[in-house]
């Protein structure tokens, strides 16, 4: 697709594919489920998912709808497994087989009714499935012992199942240090499959933050890695451990498509809430709260040149307008996020111009921002 509005993802898939490496053997673990629900986190799914496929040697990927995961199926060879981390209704189960997606269970009356509906042939060696333990979370998952070994048992005895894992996800595993209710769950979900007789190459405990920080603590055999792989901490940290060192993969950037001069008492956008106190430059962007540049953004700063230079007035559907030094050419590029010369903007930094996470900002993206892919 071309560039028709400049205003533009540069997405690095290079830079991806080392993350992966990198938390493979941060992590020393021997599997990877890479995570590429909403659109890989924003930054293209199949584009990812092939990179990943072809230089990292990745098998297992993970999604949160059908949708996503029939993308992923239509461009990824048959010997990949797509897990759906959400419950679907059990009426999709022979859409899921069609397209050899890899639902999530949690109640045995799910797969039973699941099980009714789907049409078992020469071609379709089993449907495989995946158990999701609640141990905290209270979201989806079989919440004791007894429902997890009715689910196990029940798989294990079907001619036309198969497990391929079983799994929970943690409420605090991006604190630096355990604290109690992530040690909870942990000892929950241990104690549980254990019971039920699970062999651990099924477990896969380890998200993005349970890798990064508690790697020591938790099986490692497989992760299960999302915002991680795209090198920027999209929860509440804003750092990483020390030794642990993740590549940016994307920058945003823009272009002056105006230039003009204020007069002193001259207000600028809707509620004039920025009056020019002096003369002064102004240059207008072709990025609004449309495209995912926020309303909230008012006050942030955006490189120019290489030097930071302040957003005034509030930010329109398809526009936004910044200070500037002095007159500067049409076309200039300016970068949301970023590096220039010795100058960065981070996906932090708008994160918390806004009181959001940074996954809130990436997702936020609207498709019509253009990605370009650097391979």
């Amino acid at each position: 697709m071309k560039l028709t509005r400049p205003t533009w993802l540069e997405i690095d898939l290079e830079a991806i594919s080392q993350n992966a490496k990198t938390l493979m053997k941060w992590t020393k673990a021997r599997e990877m489920i890479a995570v590429l629900k909403a659109n890989a986190y924003g930054h293209g799914a199949p584009e990812v998912a092939l990179k990943l496929y072809e230089d990292n040697q990745v098998r297992r990927f993970a999604v949160a709808t059908i949708d996503e995961g029939i993308q992923l199926r239509q461009i990824l060879p048959s010997d990949t497994e797509i897990l759906l981390l959400s419950v679907q209704e059990a009426s999709q189960a022979p859409l899921m087989l069609d397209y050899q997606l890899t639902p999530t269970i949690d109640n045995l009356d799910w797969l039973k009714s699941a099980e009714t509906q789907l049409f078992f042939d020469r071609t379709v060696k089993k449907f495989s499935v995946q158990i999701a333990i609640d141990t905290g979370m209270a979201r989806i998952g079989v919440q004791n012992i007894q429902q997890l070994t009715e689910l196990y048992q029940y798989i294990q005895h079907s001619k036309n199942l198969e497990l391929t894992g079983v799994y929970t996800h943690f409420a605090t595993a991006d604190e630096k240090k355990s604290d109690q209710y992530f040690l909870k769950q942990k000892e929950q979900f241990i104690k549980m499959v254990q019971q039920a007789q699970i062999p651990s190459n099924y477990w896969h405990l380890a998200n993005s933050p349970a890798s990064v920080w508690h790697k020591d603590e938790l099986p490692m055999d497989i992760i299960r890695i999302g915002n991680a792989l795209y090198g920027y901490n999209m929860s509440d940290l804003t750092d990483l451990p020390d030794g642990l060192i993740l590549q940016p993969s994307f920058t945003w950037k823009t272009r002056i498509i105006s230039v003009r001069k204020l007069q002193p008492g001259m207000s600028v956008s809707y509620g004039a809430t920025f009056t020019a106190q002096q003369e002064m430059w102004l240059g207008t962007l072709p990025i609004g709260y449309a495209d995912g540049f926020r309303r909230s953004f008012q006050g942030g700063k955006v490189l120019v040149n290489g030097e930071f230079q302040e957003i005034i007035g509030r930010i329109s559907m398809d526009q936004a307008l910044i200070a500037l030094p002095e007159k500067v050419a049409l076309g200039t590029e300016v970068t949301i996020i970023g590096k220039e010369h010795e100058h960065q903007i981070n996906l932090e930094d708008w994160a918390k111009k806004a009181n959001m996470i940074g996954a809130e900002i990436i997702l936020g993206i609207s498709p019509r921002v253009l990605r370009i892919y650097k391979k």
